[in-house]
């Protein structure tokens, strides 16, 4: 016998107890009479014990059976309470969220956001857990991941919170003194970081009309961190196509100007990483106010006109 149909033979027995009938605790439970009786001798043979005495229309305890019944009942109230429980739980927006995100996107995009959901879900409790590594929802006790890059794992379910430009960047003091560079191609004359995330790469991809331009770049200096790559430009180490981080703009743009600004490159995609189609109300409520508050171009048009 499995621990499922045991719950549910003790479950039976209970409710034959309380009424004393086999009819009664049908009704009580929903199941045929003939499979309340099923019930009842299932678990006589599973305990060796004449728990119950039928006779007529009613049931009555054995000495043995009134022993099992007085701490098996709570045993069933206690699992009826905690299906409740875990049932109020899951169909209302309440509890810990554990939220996984790059450190950099986390602090540049999700922290100015928080504020408004913090006030709005009083009974939602976050836990921000900043990795620079790329998490898998479903091997680590996390809710919900923000994956900043495409998502090769055919296993998980991504759901699409929007897509970062993403431009490329050099300080004014180093393209004062380095090679022109008015064509993507022009690129081979440089020196550049690279951003070592799963969007960043050693080869550049450039459009502009209907021309479609792939350059092989190389340099140095990588990194994971949008911020840092944006301090290696400022200290004029290099040039970077680097994703629109409004932190880390902010802080370049005093020593930094886009460069290549007529040529377009791909957008970086958003995903919000799920281990499960089964979401909670309060991950739904969370990924829903992210897929609404993020505003990626509107940002990117600020940036491209103070960094024309």
């Amino acid at each position: 016998m499995d621990s499922l149909d045991q719950l549910q033979d003790i479950a039976a027995f209970v409710a034959v107890g309380e009424l004393g009938s086999l009819a009664r605790a049908g009704a009580q439970l929903g199941i045929p009479v003939v499979m309340v009786s099923k019930r009842l001798s299932s678990l006589e043979r599973w305990t060796g014990t004449k728990l119950a005495m039928r006779g007529g229309r009613s049931v009555q305890l054995t000495a043995e059976g009134q022993i099992y019944f007085a701490r098996a009942k709570p045993l069933v109230a206690a699992v009826h309470s905690a299906y409740a429980e875990t049932v109020a739980a899951a169909a209302s927006a309440q509890g810990r969220l554990v939220v996984a995100m790059p450190p950099d996107f986390g602090n540049s995009w999700i922290s100015p956001l928080l504020g408004d959901f913090i006030r709005a879900h009083p009974a939602i409790e976050l836990e921000l857990d900043l990795c620079p590594e790329g998490v898998d929802p479903s091997a680590m006790r996390v809710d919900v991941a923000i994956r900043v890059g495409p998502v090769h794992e055919q296993l998980l379910i991504a759901r699409p919170l929007g897509a970062i430009p993403q431009h490329v960047f050099a300080a004014r003091d180093y393209l004062a003194s380095a090679p022109a560079l008015q064509h993507p191609s022009d690129l081979d004359a440089h020196t550049c970081i690279l951003l070592d995330t799963p969007s960043g790469g050693a080869t550049w991809t450039f459009s502009k009309g209907g021309e479609k331009v792939e350059v092989k770049v190389a340099g140095r200096l990588s990194t994971n961190q949008v911020q840092m790559a944006h301090q290696l430009v400022n200290q004029g180490h290099g040039i970077a196509a680097l994703p629109v981080y409004p932190l880390a703009f902010s802080e370049a743009a005093r020593t930094s100007a886009r460069v290549l600004a007529d040529w377009e490159m791909a957008s970086v995609p958003v995903y919000a990483l799920l281990p499960s189609r089964l979401v909670s109300p309060k991950t739904k409520l969370f990924i829903d106010y992210l897929a609404n508050a993020l505003s990626f171009a509107e940002v990117d048009a600020s940036i491209q006109l103070s960094g024309t």
